[in-house]
């Protein structure tokens, strides 16, 4: 074991200086006293690369936009901040928390699909964000979120899936009875959501009714 002459104890583990007053130890090495977690040391490795790249991104984009100029007009630098900033905060969320994947999924593709909007806007082909990509995203989590509802035991898949399949509903509502034109993107999107939500109740009908009734206080 371990000892700090200056303090005049021993010390555990591999560490080379004493927690107390920070002076080398001397001895030999023993045992760690706690397991290493390299799992939680890769995943802090990870996410400064990342973060630094993302940084770096930010940087090169906020120099090409404002300092040279490369924007026509259009500052679309400041959408690839807000993107690189929603990313790593789902990222680190997701890396600090353990929870469903149903809800990465779905918080995931709520932000991807309010960034896209955004950027629509700004360049003006919000018409086709909203008729083409909006509804394929859409479709693509309830697809996700059911085949995640049919796996997952704990009914948190199954809450994002049935609010994704509203969301979709009353999004198609609006738009009918608004008079809008509906998009054959948007219509696939109404029947992928009515087939799932009756496979739904065919495949956890029970499931589904205790887990709405045990949300609403029923």
């Amino acid at each position: 074991m371990k000892k700090c002459l200056n303090c005049d104890i021993e010390v555990g583990g591999e560490v080379e200086v004493c927690p107390l007053c920070q002076h080398g130890l001397t001895g030999e090495a023993t045992d760690n006293n706690w397991p290493f977690l390299f799992k939680l040391k890769k995943q802090a490795i990870f996410y400064k690369i990342q973060l630094f790249v993302a940084l770096a991104v930010i940087v090169v984009a906020l120099g090409l936009d404002f300092l040279i100029e490369l924007n026509n007009g259009k500052h679309w630098s400041l959408l690839a901040a807000l993107t690189v900033i929603l990313v790593e905060t789902v990222l680190k969320s997701f890396l600090k928390k353990k929870s469903a994947p149903s809800k990465y999924v779905s918080i995931g593709g709520f932000w991807i699909a309010v960034i896209f909007v955004l950027t629509a806007q700004y360049y003006n082909f919000l018409p086709l964000a909203i008729n083409l990509v909006i509804p394929i995203a859409l479709s693509a989590i309830i697809l996700a979120d059911f085949v995640l509802t049919l796996v997952d035991k704990t009914g948190n898949a199954l809450v994002y899936f049935l609010v994704n399949v509203l969301f979709g509903l009353v999004f198609y509502g609006v738009l009918f009875f608004k008079k809008y034109y509906i998009s054959l993107t948007w219509n696939i999107c109404l029947m992928i959501s009515v087939v799932f939500l009756i496979g739904m109740f065919v495949f956890l009908g029970k499931t589904v009714m205790g887990e709405v009734e045990r949300r609403m206080n029923i």
